[in-house]
Formats: C-alpha cells, sequence, structure tokens
C-alpha cells in the first residue's frame, strides 16, 4: 500500500497539464480531484507525476472566487463569470473536465488558467479561476 501524503507547500507542486475529473464545495472549502496525480518536485531537479491526489482551497468568505468562462465566436470574444458552485456542478454532472495550465499566486488569492474540456462542441474553452484564500493550499496524494 502506498504512502499516504500531505503538503502545504505549493512550491513542490504544479498542476500544469493535470485534469480535475470532480470537485466538491462544502464549508467554503473548495476540493479538486485529479485521479491522474499531480506534478511533485522530487527534490532531485524532476516533476514526476504523484498518484491520485486532491488538492484543498479554503476559501475567504469575504471575497469568495469565481470562474471566467472565454469563448470565442465569430471572431468575437465573450466573457462569462460564473461562480464556484456553477463550476463544480458542471464538473461533477461530466459537462466540464479542468485542464490546468499556469497558476499565479498573490497574496491570499490564486489564479488558475485552465482548458475547460467539454462533453460536445467546441469540445473546449478557456477558462480563467480566481478564488481568494484564507490560508495555504493542501495537496493530497495516494488517498
Amino acid at each position: 500500500m502506498k504512502e499516504r501524503v500531505m503538503s502545504l507547500s505549493r512550491e513542490e507542486f504544479n498542476l500544469h497539464d493535470c485534469r480535475a475529473a470532480s470537485a466538491e464545495l462544502e464549508d467554503k472549502t473548495l476540493v479538486f480531484f485529479f485521479p491522474e496525480g499531480i506534478l511533485h518536485d522530487n527534490g532531485k531537479g524532476m516533476w514526476t507525476k504523484t498518484g491520485n491526489a486532491t488538492v484543498e482551497l479554503e476559501i475567504n468568505p469575504s471575497y469568495g472566487g469565481m470562474i471566467q468562462v472565454i469563448d470565442e465566436k465569430d471572431n468575437k470574444l465573450r466573457v462569462e463569470e460564473h461562480s464556484l458552485e456553477y463550476m463544480v456542478d458542471m464538473i461533477n454532472i461530466g459537462e466540464w473536465e479542468l485542464e490546468f495550465l499556469y497558476e499565479y499566486y498573490g497574496y491570499k488569492e490564486v489564479m488558475y488558467t485552465c482548458e475547460i474540456h467539454l462533453a460536445k462542441e467546441p469540445y473546449f474553452i478557456k477558462g480563467q479561476i480566481f478564488i481568494n484564500i484564507s490560508k495555504e493550499i493542501t495537496y493530497r496524494w495516494n488517498q
């Protein structure tokens, strides 16, 4: 059996090209589930994939978060803002799967850029997730 591991050190992790297949939002904690794992710095300058992993973000209730869905149609850029609850629902009913591309961190905030893989045409669109966090991000794997 693999050892269960937990870390608060975001410098050791990268979500690039990792796909969240499900998510949950409960008591102001957003959890992304990565069945194929996330990237971890093994301490030797190499990034390796963990086993099944989760990323937990505790949301600051005063500021919350949102996802922007960015779509181009007829040479016009369209941006829609949705709640984190909507995003979680779309992931869990199988309409969306999030593939994380880049991560940006500020003071008590995080922004992820991602491709949103869709169940039907156009099959993917771009997204940006903005979350105001109230504590460090928790990374767990081999759960």
